[in-house]
């Protein structure tokens, strides 16, 4: 059984972050390549990673391309929760239902500035 984890600097480029993707190309086609190879078991999206990613698109300089990353991160993860994304979820910080408030709230909290750990942290304390 093989075991791939996700890292952020992999999931920006996935996500395409301006300022962050500069091994796009190179990642989609290991990311394509691993989903398509047999052997290989899990790929999977660690709690930090999913923190990270976040915090850095709601630091994106530009508002438009901050929006358009943040939706995109947004239905990564629903798809994620939802099972239609090629990697699973790895952490017990967060339950389903949190990651899908947080993912609705995401993109309009980037363009505050407000990154995805402090979501979590909100989260959280609610």
């Amino acid at each position: 059984m093989f075991v791939h984890f996700i890292d952020t600097s992999v999931l920006l480029n996935i996500i395409d972050v301006p300022g962050r993707n500069q091994q796009r190309k190179e990642v989609m086609e290991e990311l394509k390549s691993l989903t398509e190879k047999k052997d290989i078991n899990a790929l999977v999206l660690p709690f930090a990673t999913i923190i990270e990613t976040g915090n850095h698109i709601a630091h994106c300089g530009d508002g438009r391309q901050r929006r358009k990353a943040a939706e995109k991160f947004s239905m990564c993860l629903d798809k994620m929760i939802h099972n239609q994304a090629p990697w699973q979820y790895y952490g017990n910080q967060l339950t389903e239902e949190d990651l899908q408030k947080i993912c609705r709230d995401f993109p309009d909290a980037a363009m505050r500035g407000e990154g995805f750990g402090d979501l979590s942290i909100v989260r959280a304390y609610q």
